[in-house]
């Protein structure tokens, strides 16, 4: 282990300072004072600083950003699939391109935190306003959701319309508008103010919409971009959607109201228009999931001008329904709208999409470990399944003496990361078996002796593990369970902090880990040297090795 860290100190020194820092911000978070102080006296200023200077560039250096960084992912797959073909230490190299890919992503990730996350545990727009947030009825949904279809009834006609009756207004002329749209807003909210500039259109904008984007903060370089390529009726509020992100509104539900507020009390018809549109849009998305006979009656009050243009943005988006909108939602509330509040059908989508992201991932590693491990491959496979079966069952409640658990992303998050684990125990196994049989031993020797040495370096990593899963079912499960009962003498010393989904993930991933003893370990070591015994399988190339 000392020889591996001295190696890799550089990467393990990275992935040090990142955890470093992760930690520091996960301890501030549960501060709101420190989280104003972070993002009004540094991160607010830094972004709009940045903003200001990428003011200075034609298009969107977000944009750019993001084909670097697809070009660079690339790059790295090709360089390092040749690095570890080409290496004579296949598992050291594997290990470093892993753990530098990993430093990357949690690198950035850790910036993300600093300069938009922190956003979330701040003073929020509703904490600022003074504005009272609380459950309407359904009589009061209706009623408000009347007085928008009659606003945006009475607003469709002051603005140009095409001939089919839909929303004819220019692209350019709406987005040169957009620094005057939150001028009316300053008296009262005087902590809006602040001085905006049009957003940066998407050379990419059908890319956009086909993962479901209409707009973005990139909080990176502090700009506000937005796709063109939708119908245009709603750009406005996408527009101010976008430019209230900039104030460091993290909420996205906050910012949908500040965009409609903006819109209705700016001077330009085509955001007003926009502005009660977007309004009865959310009204009657809320009414409908109350009461869809209600929601039907006031949907009969609208403007065929309005009917039009509900019609030409539902054509639109019908056509890019499919797996690259799921996956963009998944990915998009999972980093991003995981700090606030996420819509049930939202929530759902992501977990079908990590499922499915969980199954592809498997299959790709199936194909992985039968080329380059063959026999002992298609073991670490049956291992694999037999774990993953396993951990289901556990969550399932399908053994009495367990009880039953709901399925969330981060309990899929741990199953995966504990496949993980299996993943590295079979093919440690694996690459000292190979080993073995290409220093001259017999199969049977080979077997057992690979079998061997490889048990400690498995069990070290997966002991880890299953302390990190114990600290987490303590830290964030309940206070009086048996893992916050047990760790009592230490959680002591740190704030509350119960939450379900963390637990879900500690329990899945000690499960799996434990499991992947069971199944990564004595039962693929038996699977082999059973199959080992058929004349078939004493073929040394089916072990790595060459023809006997």
């Amino acid at each position: 282990m000392k020889a591996l860290f001295s190696h890799y100190k550089k990467l393990h020194l990275w992935l040090l300072a990142n955890l470093a820092l992760l930690s520091a911000f996960l301890l501030a978070r549960r501060s709101r004072g420190a989280m104003n102080a972070l993002t009004e006296g540094f991160t607010n200023p830094l972004r709009r600083m940045l903003g200001r200077l990428c003011e200075c560039v034609p298009f969107s250096v977000s944009e750019g950003l993001y084909v670097l960084a697809a070009m660079g992912f690339l790059a790295f797959l090709v360089l390092g699939v040749r690095a570890v073909v080409r290496s004579r230490h296949r598992s050291g190299t594997v290990y470093a391109l892993v753990l530098g890919l990993g430093n990357a992503v949690l690198t950035v990730y850790v910036l993300f935190c600093l300069l938009w996350g922190a956003n979330y545990y701040a003073d929020s727009f509703t904490d600022k306003s003074g504005i009272d947030v609380r459950p309407v009825a359904v009589d009061d949904l209706e009623r408000v959701t009347r007085q928008f279809a009659a606003l945006v009834n009475e607003y469709a006609g002051d603005i140009p319309r095409a001939a089919d009756g839909a929303f004819a207004g220019d692209r350019a002329e709406i987005l040169a508008y957009a620094p005057k749209i939150y001028e009316n807003l300053y008296e009262e909210f005087p902590f809006l103010e602040m001085t905006d500039v049009p957003p940066k259109t998407m050379r990419f904008s059908r890319v956009m919409s086909a993962m479901g984007f209409t707009g973005f903060y990139f909080p990176f370089t502090g700009e506000c971009n937005v796709n063109v390529d939708f119908p245009a009726a709603t750009l406005p509020t996408t527009v101010a959607h976008e430019l209230s992100h900039r104030r460091g509104i993290a909420s996205e539900q906050e910012c949908n109201f500040l965009a409609v507020l903006a819109c209705l009390r700016c001077g330009d018809a085509a955001y007003r228009y926009a502005g009660a549109l977007s309004g009865y849009i959310y009204l009657a998305n809320a009414l409908y999931s109350a009461d869809a006979e209600r929601w039907r009656a006031v949907r009969e009050t609208l403007d065929e001008r309005v009917v039009a243009d509900l019609r030409a943005s539902g054509a639109y988006w019908a056509q890019f329904e499919g797996l690259a909108d799921t996956v963009s939602n998944a990915v998009y509330d999972g980093f991003l709208k995981s700090y606030g509040t996420i819509e049930p059908t939202m929530g759902m989508k992501a977990l079908d999409v990590m499922v499915w992201a969980g199954l592809i991932a498997f299959i790709l590693i199936s194909i992985y470990l039968l080329i380059y491990y063959r026999l002992a491959g298609f073991v670490a496979i049956l291992s694999l399944l037999g774990q993953v079966a396993g951990s289901l069952a556990c969550v399932s409640g399908y053994f009495g003496f367990l009880n039953s658990f709901t399925l969330t992303l981060p309990g899929i998050a741990g199953v995966i990361l504990s496949i993980g684990m299996g993943v590295d125990a079979n093919i440690i196994t694996a690459e000292r078996i190979k080993e073995e049989v290409r220093a001259g031993r017999t199969i049977d020797g080979a077997i057992q002796i690979g079998s061997k040495n490889s048990f400690w370096a498995i069990f070290d990593g997966n002991i880890t593990v299953i302390i990190v899963a114990v600290v987490l079912m303590g830290v964030f499960g309940p206070p009086d369970g048996f893992w916050g009962t047990i760790l009592k003498p230490v959680l002591m010393w740190f704030p509350a902090a119960t939450t379900g989904s963390i637990y879900s993930f500690g329990y899945t991933l000690m499960v799996g880990v434990l499991l992947n003893f069971v199944m990564g370990v004595l039962a693929s070591r038996l699977m082999v040297m059973s199959l080992s015994n058929f004349k078939i399988f004493q073929n040394k190339k089916l072990y790595g090795g060459e023809q006997a």
